[in-house]
Order: structure tokens, then sequence, then C-alpha cells
């Protein structure tokens, strides 16, 4: 008997709640001008052409956890196995072809650096420490991630433990916190440095890329 490994499936997903700005719609539109055919998923509060679109939850979003409460509630209803979290800072340029080797066997890919720091990072970093994290830190470069289906329960679960458990009234970012989970949860955190994932993603805030956004292209 043959047996054949199923090739994941996998969405771009954004939640769009400026009520005002077109950036989500145009990126789409670029994105499907581009030959994109992979699926988007977009909350928002008007139709965006080219989208599967749905209405926005009432939730709080000022609220930096707010798009994993949408993963949370929305992708697990939905047949994907890997979900691309994108935020308006995000052009996709191509098709990624292999989630898995973003994934590198994790459930959770987010760009990382060891030649960055940001403001929470000592925050974060204190916190990793507390949860038995004892291998060399690395900083979230971008607004984006990478996460299997089934892990989306256990990286919210984690990120809000990881919020309470700071002890301070940090302004985190939800992907600093999916970011530190990605790399109490990994395997090997060096897989996940953006030299090695740059060719899905430049990241404007690394100092080794010259870029004005996060890129998204083929791997």
């Amino acid at each position: 008997m043959v047996m054949y490994l199923k090739k994941p499936t996998y969405c771009y997903w954004i939640v769009d709640n400026s009520f005002c700005d077109s950036r989500m719609a145009e990126m789409v539109t670029a994105a499907r001008n581009r030959g994109v055919n992979t699926d988007i998923i977009a909350f928002s509060p008007r139709e965006i052409e080219g989208a599967d679109t749905y209405d926005l939850y009432d939730i709080d979003h000022a609220d930096p956890l707010f798009p994993l409460v949408y993963l949370q509630a929305g992708l697990l209803n939905l047949s994907y196995d890997v979900v691309i979290y994108i935020d308006r800072t995000t052009e996709i340029r191509g098709e990624i072809v292999n989630t898995e080797a973003l994934l590198n066997f994790d459930p959770v890919h987010v760009p990382l650096s060891s030649n960055h720091r940001s403001p929470n990072d000592v925050v974060l970093e204190r916190t990793a420490r507390r949860f038995g994290f004892n291998r060399p830190w690395r900083s979230n470069l971008d607004g984006g991630f990478v996460l299997r289906r089934r892990a989306v329960e256990r990286v919210v679960e984690l990120c809000g433990a990881f919020r309470k458990f700071s002890g301070e009234q940090a302004n985190f970012k939800c992907s600093e916190l999916v970011g530190s989970v990605c790399q109490i949860l990994s395997g090997d955190t060096r897989a996940h440095e953006v030299q090695l994932t740059r060719q899905c993603w430049d990241i404007q805030l690394a100092s080794e890329i010259d870029s004005n956004a996060a890129l998204i292209t083929k791997i």
C-alpha cells in the first residue's frame, strides 16, 4: 500500500476594524492582481472584494489579543490546517508553497531576530524565564504569524497566561505575545530566525533588511 501525505491547506487571515481605512481592500486587490489564489478570510465592517468577508465580532478591539479571539472563534469552524495572520503592514507578494518549512514542525511561527530588541523585550524575556525558558531570547519583528489549526487553543491560552504573569502594564502587541509563546513551544528557535525565513518575511525593523513593509514572498 502506498501512502501519500496530504499537503496542509492554508489561508490568509485579516481583521479590518478601521471602518475608514482602505489599505486592507487595496492589499487584497493587489494580491489578486499578482495571481495569488490562496483563500483570504477577512473580518470587516464592509465587503472586501477578493476575500471571503465576515462581519466583525462585538468585542474590545483595543485589546491587543483581539486577533486571537477571531482565530479561536472562527478558524476552528473552518477546514484549513494552517492560518497566516497578517495585518495592514503586510503585502502578499505570492504564494507560500511550503508552510511546513516556516513552521519547522512547531505549532506556531513568528519571524524572530537575535539582532534587535524592542522596548518590551526585557519584560517578555523575564516572563519567559518564569516559564522555564532557558535559551537565548529572540525579538519578534512583525505583526504577522503562522499558526496550526490544532494549536489555536493552546496558543491562545498561553498568550493570556504570558500577559497575566508579566506582572506589568506593558502595552504588548499581539505578535509580541505570540512570538514569546512561539519561543517557549519551539523545538529550535533558530529555525524561526528572520535570516532563515526572509524568503517569506522582509521586516522593516530588521536592520539587515531594507523594506517599507512586511512582505510575504515565495519560499
